[in-house]
């Protein structure tokens, strides 16, 4: 199954990938319970945990500022909690998201919506800077993942 997903993403079709399979793009993820895992190696970077000294709580449930850069390779999105992450990838027709638009109100919907619609609207309405209280974290809510682009273990 993993060869056939990277095949079909190689070919850029329409992919979205939500939560976990966000982190399954990279090279590897650190599991809860688990240790690291390898993933399908499609985005350079390893997904680390957030630090559990760091006072922060996991899961987060609710909402933070997010900061989009869509200039960069690969990154769409990232978002800050206790530390900087990736909430969004996006490359050609190949997006995942960190958390769960499905379980987001209407700005989740919106997100949604403008995937499967190329001609809705690009923007979502809300306060600049931040994202309406109903969207769930830009964080791995079960897990307590962060996720961050570059070769090095995430701390």
């Amino acid at each position: 199954m993993a060869e056939a997903l990277c095949m079909y993403i190689k070919e850029d079709r329409p992919f979205l990938g939500i939560c976990l399979v966000l982190r399954l793009l990279f090279e590897q993820s650190e599991e809860n319970g688990l240790g690291e895992i390898k993933g399908l190696g499609l985005i350079p970077g390893v997904v680390g945990r957030f630090d559990s000294y760091s006072g922060i709580k996991v899961p987060h449930i609710g909402w933070n500022a997010l900061k989009s850069d869509a200039n960069r390779d690969w990154i769409s999105s990232t978002c800050n909690y206790g530390d900087n992450f990736i909430a969004s990838v996006q490359r050609g027709n190949v997006h995942a998201v960190q958390f769960h638009p499905e379980k987001s109100g209407d700005v989740g919907l919106s997100i949604l919506r403008r995937y499967l619609d190329s001609s809705a609207p690009s923007t979502i309405k809300g306060r600049v800077g931040k994202l309406p209280g109903n969207l769930y974290s830009l964080v791995g809510v079960h897990s307590g993942n962060k996720v961050q682009k570059n070769e090095n273990k995430a701390k």
